[in-house]
């Protein structure tokens, strides 16, 4: 029971089965969903650029009479906001900041530094979400390192399997002459043992059927001894010997005493005929 257990439990861990909780999401969505907040990030930085560079073009378009520098900030302003895909969807009142910087100059900072406090933090959650990102994917590609050393070592695993099945089929198909071909050269092996090969099986049948045929092609009245039995196996097993059984029935005739029951049967008959 324990090795049934062990075993399925073997098979179990090489097939690389692995279960995950359907509630947790993987590496690889967590990924997914911080490249999707990053890019909502971008989205709001993007406009707000757009709103600083269409409020400086405006600023400067709001001048009657330009000098050359304003004129050349107002042209390279007007391309980047092209770049930039065109005007922002929500522009900033650049009239309301003109006014606040002549009627409350205080009132116009705290304007200034609530949009530079924006810009701060967008710019820290898009350096947030890169260095998210970052490890996740540091995360990711380990999880993929281990996965693929894992499936190497399944592989292996399998490829092992394979090799053990077609060495017991191996086994199973040349053991017998392999077996058979040792007891012929060492003949103690079938009494120690008790190892044969078929080989050496067929033909100790062979032997046997054959003392058969011949005690039933006897008349019915004749009556045979034990010994006579014995005596007519023993010489179908050495007319079925060949090169490579010829030692084993040498070791099956000398285990069963059958080498000494023909000297038997000659001795009875000497005794009758003396009689």
């Amino acid at each position: 029971m324990k090795t049934q257990i062990i075993l399925i439990l073997s098979m179990v861990a090489l097939s690389g089965c692995t279960f995950q909780n359907p509630f947790v999401p993987t590496t690889e969505q967590k990924v997914d969903k911080a490249k999707f907040a990053k890019s909502k990030v971008e989205t709001q930085i993007e406009q707000q650029t757009k709103q600083f560079v269409t409020a400086v073009k405006e600023v400067l378009e709001s001048k009657e009479s330009r000098n050359k520098e304003e004129q050349v900030s107002l042209e390279l302003t007007e391309q980047a906001e092209r770049l930039l895909g065109g005007e922002p969807i929500e522009k900033i009142d650049v009239r309301i900041l003109l006014d606040l910087y002549d009627s409350d100059i205080e009132k116009y900072k705290q304007m200034i530094s609530q949009k530079e406090k924006m810009v701060t933090v967008l710019k820290k959650n898009e350096l947030d979400h890169e260095t998210t990102i970052a490890a996740l994917e540091q995360q990711l590609e380990r999880e993929k390192a281990r996965v693929s050393l894992w499936g190497r070592i399944r592989n292996a695993g399998v490829s092992f399997i394979i090799l053990l099945i077609l060495a017991v089929a191996g086994l199973a198909i040349f053991a017998p002459h392999v077996l058979g071909w040792i007891v012929s050269k060492i003949p103690s092996l079938v009494s120690l043992l008790g190892v044969t090969s078929s080989r050496v099986i067929r033909n100790i049948v062979k032997g046997v059927q054959k003392a058969r045929a011949q005690i039933a092609e006897m008349p019915d009245e004749k009556k045979l001894s034990k010994l006579e039995i014995l005596d007519l196996i023993d010489c179908g097993l050495k007319e079925e010997a060949d090169e490579e059984t010829t030692n084993i029935v040498k070791v099956i005739r000398k285990k069963y005493n059958l080498e000494s029951i023909s000297k038997k049967l000659e001795n009875q008959a000497l005794m009758k005929a003396s009689k």
